[in-house]
């Protein structure tokens, strides 16, 4: 995709491209920004206990990422999902309990553990963790913790924020 059209009311908000379009989008409906630095809402706010990461992330090396999440009686299951953000706002990275099947179940206190390779290269990024209802749609929050940590990276010099190993096949005159 190379252009976005951000719809309100049944008329066009912002046209563009899509980066643009999706950090105003984001900025506007979820509060993205250093004035709003670890800004959090939701109906459950603080089952999000902790999060840790490690401060620096060099490319390709093994991240992991915790997150201690206490959810009450009342909540029957919950999604966890940490996203890497640029300074605008916009979600460069997303990773979700629920793409790996793993729900949280309610009245429980749990560790969540993402482990993964580190596509980032050079940069300051921030961090946002959330607690999901299941099946809302679109995504609501028990709790959502905005720029809960900061993240540096560093790596190889490669162009752009990240770079996603890939393998490139030359094949014989056709």
């Amino acid at each position: 995709c190379r252009r976005a059209i951000w719809m309100e009311d049944g008329a066009i908000r912002q046209d563009g491209q899509v980066d643009a379009v999706t950090a105003a989008y984001m900025a506007s409906s979820v509060g993205q920004g250093e004035t709003l630095r670890g800004r959090r809402f939701g109906e459950c706010i603080g089952a999000i206990r902790s999060v840790s990461a490690p401060e620096i992330w060099e490319y390709g090396k093994e991240i992991t990422l915790t997150v201690t999440v206490q959810l009450p009686d009342r909540v029957s299951a919950a999604n966890l999902s940490v996203s890497v953000k640029n300074r605008e706002g916009l979600d460069l990275l997303v990773l979700s309990s629920k793409e790996k099947g793993v729900g949280i179940p309610g009245g429980s206190v749990r560790q969540v553990t993402f482990r993964f390779q580190s596509p980032l290269c050079g940069g300051s990024f921030i961090l946002a963790a959330g607690l999901e209802k299941p099946e809302s749609n679109p995504i609501s929050y028990y709790d959502y913790w905005d720029s809960v940590l900061e993240i540096k990276t560093r790596g190889e010099a490669y162009f752009g924020s990240f770079h996603i190993p890939v393998e490139v096949k030359l094949d014989e005159e056709a």
